[in-house]
């Protein structure tokens, strides 16, 4: 996940690292809330759940992005239930239903290229 190549639909590319940090810091076992990561799998979170983002859109259709990617003002994630991840900025976001023919997670994402 290059800092400086921000998924599409980030309308900068610093909202992208900081919603790039927010999502390392999710998963880093030193996290202030313990492993977040391992907590949110073990309730049944997938990688898709948490970590997708719009196979053509990146973030510009939220309705295909996991909970994490819409975050733009990088708030850390301070409580994981089965159908909710609470933010500190007293944001929720609810576990849906993806499309995976729609999604892919946030690292194997790759902008079209222009056929030439």
């Amino acid at each position: 996940m290059d800092p400086e190549r921000a998924p599409r639909g980030y309308k900068r590319v610093a909202d992208w690292r900081r919603a790039r940090t927010a999502l390392l810091r999710f998963c880093s076992s030193d996290h202030a809330f313990g492993n977040l990561a391992c907590a949110a799998l073990d309730q049944g979170w997938t990688e898709l759940d948490l970590f997708a983002v719009g196979r053509v859109a990146g973030v510009a259709n939220v309705s295909h992005c996991g909970a994490l990617l819409p975050n733009s003002r990088g708030a850390q994630v301070t409580h994981v239930r089965p159908d909710a991840l609470r933010f500190n900025n007293n944001r929720t976001a609810y576990k849906r239903p993806l499309d995976p023919a729609q999604c892919v997670a946030v690292w194997e994402y790759r902008e079209e290229r222009a056929k030439k």
